[in-house]
């Protein structure tokens, strides 16, 4: 199983896309949270390829955790600059 975040850091209102592989396509939970670990937003993503819009995060550095069902977790750090 393998997510790929396409660039750890984005510019402020341009998209993230996020890549997963073809064996985990299916129900991968996005949680995004922010330094003080306060949630930010939550979607399912169900593509193998998928499109984060960055226009309601303020710039700064965020923690993406995705969670595959009946897999480990995948935690990255993303900077919106």
């Amino acid at each position: 199983a393998k997510l790929e975040v396409f660039s750890k850091k984005v510019q402020q209102f341009q998209p993230l896309e996020i890549l997963t592989s073809n064996d985990i396509i299916t129900d991968v939970n996005l949680q995004v949270y922010d330094m003080y670990g306060r949630k930010i937003f939550q979607k399912m993503l169900s593509n193998f390829r998928e499109e984060i819009s960055t226009s309601q995060l303020s710039k700064g550095m965020y923690i993406f955790r995705f969670m595959v069902k009946d897999k480990n977790e995948t935690i990255m750090k993303v900077i919106v600059q």
